[in-house]
């Protein structure tokens, strides 16, 4: 693998985790436990025949949220590097400066 891809599953990885950022995850896997803890109660068939493909959903639902933290994470990283990586072009810029004049 060279620089290229990795650079570009490295983006592409981010910017697909940022649609998880627009999904209240939190609170569709509330709605999956109030579900599972009245569903038996009040609609038994329904909840036996839907519990199954339910817990796949909360899966993915669990699996998007760790995604969507590791994303603001990563997201969280880069901005800081970028941030070093400007101040220390500005040191280099005003170094350069201070040699052409003097």
């Amino acid at each position: 693998m060279d620089k290229g891809e990795y650079e570009n599953i490295q983006e592409l990885l981010i910017s697909q985790g940022r649609i998880f950022a627009l999904l209240d995850l939190e609170g569709f896997l509330s709605a999956i436990e109030h579900s599972d803890a009245v569903g038996p109660l009040f609609q038994p068939t329904l909840w036996m025949a839907a519990h199954d493909r339910m817990e796949i959903i909360r899966t993915l639902a669990k699996g998007a949220q760790f995604f969507k933290s590791a994303v603001h994470r990563a997201e969280k990283m880069r901005a800081e590097l970028h941030a070093k990586e400007v101040a220390r072009d500005v040191r280099v810029a005003k170094t350069r400066e201070g040699e052409s004049e003097g």
